[in-house]
């Protein structure tokens, strides 16, 4: 499995696309998948989409039970068959968005609880990408989102995240690239 992290609106969702399309060009089958998805991940988009977040260990269960149920229903049984997989987000997203409110809310042994329960609830990907650009760029693409209309959540105004994905994806199986382009 090929997994693409990084920041909101810096090019995960195209790249990924683009992936599976070089793939299957090359005769390789391949999925691209994304998270959050199921039941879980609906609730958490219905709530971004209005504009609010789930409370901090709410929006931490539905991230780990969204992916749980993506990796038994989706991503297992693709790998089983020889598929390739390109999913778009994964486990170290959850690290950076999710782990940090809960320090925040409910204290430093909490966090740690909450990032145990992240690093349970996701596989190891076969390859990780972590896309990064920079504040600037990645503000000028939810900016353009907005002119042409596109819909914006909660998530889109959370501040710069670059320092959170690099801390994240550092030292693990993640490669880091510049997404500018």
């Amino acid at each position: 499995a090929v997994v693409l992290l990084g920041p909101r609106q810096i090019g995960k969702t195209t790249l990924a696309r683009e992936i599976v399309a070089a793939l299957t060009a090359h005769g390789v089958v391949a999925l691209g998948t994304r998270e959050p998805s199921g039941v879980f991940g609906q609730r958490i988009r219905e709530a971004a989409r209005e504009g609010v977040r789930l409370e901090p260990w709410e929006e931490m269960a539905h991230f780990c039970m969204a992916r749980a149920q993506h990796w038994r229903e989706v991503i297992e049984p693709a790998l089983a068959s020889g598929i390739v997989v390109v999913c778009d987000r994964w486990l170290y997203s959850t690290m950076v968005y999710n782990v940090p409110r809960i320090c925040a809310a409910y204290g430093e042994a909490s966090g740690e609880r909450a990032a145990q329960m992240a690093r349970a609830s996701g596989v190891r990907a076969d390859l990780c990408l972590c896309l990064l650009v920079s504040e600037d760029a990645r503000l000028a693409r939810i900016e353009a989102r907005r002119v042409k209309g596109e819909a914006l959540d909660a998530f889109d105004a959370l501040p710069d995240l670059r320092h959170a994905y690099e801390a994240a994806c550092g030292g693990v199986e993640c490669a880091r690239m510049e997404g500018g382009g």
